[in-house]
């Protein structure tokens, strides 16, 4: 009788993980049409707004330490010979661009759309650059032993190249933005005043980080509200 009893235990046991998910899978309300419908669209990979600046910083600085480096090993080289003096102010310049970048607030997503503004700073900020090394050599009194014509070469070739990487990223960053790859995603539960206020905060955010226009956040927010009275209607 025991040995009956402990099969049906058993018996009883097993089925019960199958009861508890019928279970929750009855108490689980249904998706509405629009959300089964926001549910199975593609979602592309996403890319981290971090990331990206500190990629950015990266190849800023190693295009800056390259056009230095070229532009000496082409002119002052074949001339004058290897010095680690110019190997070292390549590479102060180098550091020196990407702080003044960061102090000009350049490595923001929003600065990576293109905004004429971003090219300004970047341009004022690379000014800085030189002024500062040109001071620098100056009251040292090593200025003699550096070309002045490298000097003039690294300063506009590298603003050259930093306008043309800003232009590339702009257009890749433009087409991630299109496919939805650098958009937070969130879902907001329940439908209030507070939800209401949540919606309209995250769009005014999209505004001010340059993701969309103050035209698009009223049309998407007239949208949200016309779905809430529809559904409490």
């Amino acid at each position: 009788m025991s040995r009956l009893d402990s099969v049906e235990n058993v018996g009883s046991g097993s089925n019960a993980p199958a009861h508890e998910a019928a279970a929750i899978e009855r108490s689980v309300r249904k998706l509405s049409a629009a959300a089964r419908t926001v549910a199975t669209q593609p979602i592309a990979p996403g890319y981290s707004p971090i990331v990206l600046a500190g990629t950015v910083r990266l190849i800023e600085l190693a295009l800056v330490a390259a056009t230095g480096s070229v532009l000496y090993a082409a002119y002052v080289v074949p001339q004058d010979g290897f010095s680690w003096l110019y190997a070292d102010a390549i590479a102060a310049i180098a550091l020196l661009a990407m702080c003044a970048f960061q102090a000009a607030d350049i490595y923001q997503v929003q600065a990576f759309r293109g905004y004429e503004k971003q090219y300004f700073r970047l341009m004022s900020a690379w000014s800085v650059v030189f002024l500062l090394v040109i001071g620098v050599t100056f009251f040292a009194k090593i200025g003699d032993q550096f070309s002045r014509l490298w000097l003039g070469t690294f300063y506009v070739a590298g603003l050259i190249v930093l306008v043309a990487f800003r232009r590339s990223l702009f257009l890749l960053v433009r087409a991630w933005t299109r496919e939805g790859r650098l958009d937070r995603r969130t879902a907001i539960v329940g439908a209030d005043a507070s939800s209401d206020l949540l919606v309209r905060s995250l769009l005014q955010q999209r505004v001010r980080e340059g993701f969309s226009t103050d035209a698009m956040a009223e049309a998407v927010l007239a949208a949200y509200r016309a779905a809430l009275a529809r559904r409490h209607g």
